[in-house]
């Protein structure tokens, strides 16, 4: 990794551990109630997801829609700031700006940003993102990942010093789950969900000058396999069961 990515490395020769939409089993996911567990279970950083709602805020917030985690049906897009402040999550949990996320836990832990893109059209998320990283001057202790090449393409002509990652899963298609589009971005960092990992395939990936953080990791037994395979991070959900495991690796 270059020296832009330092914080990113891994911590004393173990992997590092990020807490998969804060400490999601113990709190709402992306909430501030899940990053200040995360902090508590010892991870080195949590991963959160962001989209911009109708008033033009950049919010902390998985799905397109509220329907799973406030059933209600309406998109996060047609909902202004004040009806995303209004929706329960649940156990007195409310959804956070991404100001709000920073300003708790930006200083304390590593913040793994996911840009939450369904189509290639940029409607200002990635310009929100970095006006933002700017302000609170944490460009260096965010990495800003995606699914989407594009959003990832964008978000790099506007950071070029801030760390960028891959994301991709085993039900997308071809080029997408081989990681094709990162020959051409070259990202600091891979982020494969764990079926797509092996020992040949992670020595594959390092070959090429790629960092690896493997999702969702949650089984000490998968972590440890991971961790065998060479992973340099892991994503949980549960950072407490597997910051445990992560302590076992020698440094």
């Amino acid at each position: 990794m270059s020296a832009r990515a330092e914080s990113w490395r891994r911590a004393a020769g173990r992997p590092l551990l990020r807490a998969h939409r804060g400490a999601s089993t113990v709190a709402p996911q992306d909430t501030i109630g899940a990053m200040r567990a995360a902090r508590a279970a010892g991870a080195d950083a949590v991963e959160i997801d962001v989209r911009l709602c109708r008033t033009g805020e950049v919010v902390v917030f998985h799905d397109a829609d509220v329907r799973r985690l406030a059933g209600r049906p309406e998109r996060v897009a047609d909902l202004s700031l004040a009806d995303i402040r209004g929706l329960d999550l649940g156990r007195g949990a409310r959804v956070a700006t991404f100001a709000e996320v920073l300003e708790e836990i930006g200083r304390d832990l590593l913040v793994d940003v996911e840009i939450k893109a369904e189509v290639a059209r940029d409607f200002g998320l990635e310009a929100g993102v970095a006006a933002e990283l700017r302000r609170q001057g944490l460009g260096e202790r965010v990495m800003i990942s995606s699914f989407h090449p594009v959003a990832l393409w964008r978000f790099q002509r506007l950071m070029p010093t801030t760390p960028t990652g891959l994301i991709f899963a085993d039900d997308q298609s071809l080029p997408l789950r081989r990681a094709w589009p990162a020959y051409l971005l070259r990202p600091l960092w891979l982020a494969p969900q764990s079926t797509l990992c092996s020992v040949r395939q992670l020595a594959e990936w390092h070959r090429a000058g790629f960092a690896v953080n493997c999702w969702v990791a949650d089984d000490p037994a998968e972590a440890r396999a991971l961790c065998a395979m060479g992973a340099d991070a892991l994503t949980s959900n549960d950072p407490a069961r597997i910051r445990g495991v992560l302590d076992e690796v020698p440094a």
